[in-house]
């Protein structure tokens, strides 16, 4: 802990504070990473796995949006008949005819998830990397200082 107290007691004090602002935001990206890991993991073990057909896909949102998602809407088979569904905010956009991998569950047949890595593991690894690089430069040690 000795090197810590060295380390921080050099620093100026605004370079204390960016440090210590830039470690909440990349803890605070963790979590929602870890938020949003969680519900991939949730839906994997408690959802049916299916394979769709794309009937219909569009972009939501404004058209002028830097970040744009997708509506797809999908049709599939089980053992209890055909279904059709909805998948909002999804990262890619599958022409129609593309076959797709979704999670359901009966009860909701109609509203389903993306399968696969656009669907469930983008942007959990995405957040967590933003919060790496946040991490990376908060305790990153300064050029001349050896100690830390």
């Amino acid at each position: 802990m000795k090197f810590l107290t060295r380390a921080v007691s050099k620093m100026h004090p605004l370079e204390i504070l960016f440090r210590g602002l830039l470690i909440s935001l990349g803890g605070l990206l963790y979590l929602f990473a870890a938020w949003f890991a969680a519900g991939s993991i949730r839906t994997v073990a408690t959802h049916d796995f299916a394979t769709a057909e794309v009937t219909r896909s569009f972009a939501e949102g404004s058209p002028g949006a830097r970040f744009q998602t997708y509506r797809i809407e999908a049709k599939f088979s089980t053992e209890r008949g055909n279904h059709r569904t909805e998948i909002s905010r999804a990262m890619t956009m599958p022409e129609p005819g593309d076959r797709i991998p979704i999670y359901y569950q009966m009860e909701t047949a109609y509203k389903s998830q993306l399968g696969g890595f656009w669907g469930l593991w983008f942007l959990p690894l995405l957040i967590g990397l933003i919060g790496s690089i946040f991490m990376f430069f908060a305790l990153k040690p300064e050029k001349g200082n050896k100690s830390v």
